[in-house]
């Protein structure tokens, strides 16, 4: 249960843009996503059996579950989630996600960049 003051913070910051001080380059998922690919998203963990094992159980991942679920008008299970992201487009699902949040400004971290990330331009 949230406390008198984080719930009068809420409120007062509910319509301000927000600064995402530290992401890395969206990834060009593929079409068909897999529940470990999503998990990956998750965790900067070399070893795979975080993304395998643990990931699902974090309060992130099952808050973003009912985040994602929300935009895609589904159940907000992996399972669910993962059916209706992928019956869409990829670029449209992820341009609906970012316009979804409001996020003003993301300064990008171009270190994890790689061949399957998008560009800034």
């Amino acid at each position: 249960m949230q406390s008198d003051t984080a719930q009068t913070l809420l409120s007062a910051w509910k319509d301000q843009p927000a600064v995402d001080h530290h992401c890395h380059p969206l990834r060009r998922w593929p079409f068909e996503l897999t529940a470990l690919d999503l998990r990956s998203a998750f965790t900067e963990a070399l070893d795979p059996e975080m993304a395998e094992r643990h990931v699902i159980h974090s309060s992130g991942y099952q808050a973003a579950l009912h985040r994602i679920a929300v935009v895609l008008g589904c159940e907000p299970t992996e399972s669910a989630v993962l059916e209706r992201r992928n019956a869409v487009d990829p670029q449209r699902h992820a341009r609906q996600l970012l316009e979804s949040a409001p996020t003003e400004v993301m300064l990008v971290d171009q270190g994890f960049s790689s061949p399957e990330s998008f560009t800034l331009q």
